[in-house]
Formats: C-alpha cells, structure tokens, sequence
C-alpha cells in the first residue's frame, strides 16, 4: 500500500475531498503550502500521496508506468470509500492523474492537471534522464540539487536566498532511493495519453507557469485543445515547481 496523509477537517459527508499527486521524485510534502491553505480556508477531506517509488511508499526495483501507477491510486481511494474526489496532479502526477480521470471517471468530481503533458517531450525527458545519472553517480546531494533547481524554478523565486535553501533541502533530504528514481523515471519516459486524453469527461483545470522550461506551456495549451471540458490558466513569474513558487494562487484557483 502506498504512504499517505489523510487530514479530515469536517464530518460533513458532502464535504469537498481533494488528493495530491506530486511529481518526479516528489514526496507528499511539496504540497503542503497548498493543502494548509485549502484546509485554513474551507471544511474538507485532503489526501496526501506519496507514489510508488518515492517518500515512504514501497520502492520496489523495475519499471514502472503511469497506468500501473494510476491503478495504485484508485486502490486507495476506494480503500478509503472516496468518490467525487478533487483530484489534483502535478506534472508526473499529472500524467497519473490523467490515466485516473479516463478509466474511472465515477470517481472524479474535478480534475486539475497542473505542469504536464499528454507525453513529454524530448527536452524533459533528457533532464530526467541526466537527473537520474547524477544520482547513479554518487555525486553530492547538494551539488545535485544545485544543478536541477536552476531549471524548475522561476528567476522571481531564485532571488530570496531562503528558497534556494527551501529548494536544495528538499533534494538533498529526499528518501528516494535509486531504485525508485529509475522506476519512475521508465513511467515519464513511457507516458503516452495522445490518443485517449479526449476520452476525459469531467472538467479540468489546466494550469501552467509562463516560465516553465521543463514541460512548456505549450503541452498545457494541447491539453486545453483535446480536453473537451476545460479552462487553461497561464500563471506569469512561475516556473515549473508553481505549487511551492505560486501557492496563493494555485489554491486560490483550486477553491474556484
């Protein structure tokens, strides 16, 4: 079974339930400026994911896929009795996320895609890849963590000194071993929804950063065109890490 977080704030049972997918080598942690928001905010059901090969979740050696990875979120949130979930994924959790909304709709209330991509391109995926390699070759964590944050977050976050520190801890603290680094990394690099995102019926928020170098805006822009029942939102000043650089307006657009 897959770790997570579950925080319930109401015991009203029509409460709105929201779940958190995060992205490659992501923990559950990334989201937790927005879910403290959301929860400040409003009554309701917040579940915190860590997906396999991350965080505290199984980290089993193999290739993973999207699909398989989808499949293990649909175990929990009928494990936990959810349904017409706000469901929110952030760019390989998006692609998760997308897997979720097509095979059982039933379950979604909205969907909320932020920071990804049908299938990623080949500028993404050689990141990914590169990421993985520094890993496989024991260079310094911090090094590493150096290295990456120049090109997941925006110019306007990278000038307080705090963030860089925010933003080189969470690599170099993360528990990902690199048997969970590689399995996901075989899911972004196998990601293909092109011919069934139409096949998504509920309606999505589509949000993307305007200075996001790592999956540009344009997947978010096709995403738009191919999901039927869906509004895009381009956030100025914000990259690709949008839930930790814009957490005010991700959850400002969220609790619209």
């Amino acid at each position: 079974m897959l770790h997570y977080q579950f925080y319930n704030k109401s015991n009203n049972g029509n409460a709105p339930v929201y779940i958190f997918l995060g992205g490659f080598t992501a923990t559950y942690e990334a989201w937790y400026k927005v879910s403290d928001l959301i929860l400040n905010q409003q009554d309701c059901t917040i579940l915190l994911i860590d997906n396999i090969g991350a965080g505290k979740s199984p980290q089993p050696s193999g290739k993973y896929t999207t699909m398989q990875m989808a499949t293990m979120i649909v175990d929990i949130v009928s494990h936990l009795n959810l349904n017409k979930v706000n469901l929110i994924g952030h760019s390989m959790g998006g692609a998760i996320a997308q897997h979720i909304a097509i095979m059982s709709p039933h379950l979604i209330n909205h969907l909320y895609l932020l920071s990804t991509a049908t299938k990623f391109n080949e500028v993404t995926k050689l990141f990914l890849i590169n990421r993985h390699d520094l890993a496989k070759s024991n260079i310094n964590r911090e090094l590493i963590a150096k290295t990456v944050i120049p090109t997941i977050f925006c110019n306007a976050f990278l000038t307080k000194q705090e963030n860089i520190n925010l933003a080189i801890n969470r690599v170099v603290n993360n528990p990902q071993t690199l048997d969970g680094l590689f399995g996901q990394l075989n899911a972004c690099l196998t990601h293909d929804t092109t011919e069934i995102i139409h096949k998504i019926s509920c309606s999505t928020t589509i949000i993307t950063g305007n200075e996001d170098v790592l999956v540009n805006p344009i997947n978010s822009k096709n995403l738009h065109n191919m999901i039927p029942n869906s509004t895009l939102h381009i956030i100025d000043n914000t990259a690709h890490m949008l839930q930790l650089e814009q957490p005010q307006k991700i959850t400002e657009i969220i609790l619209e």
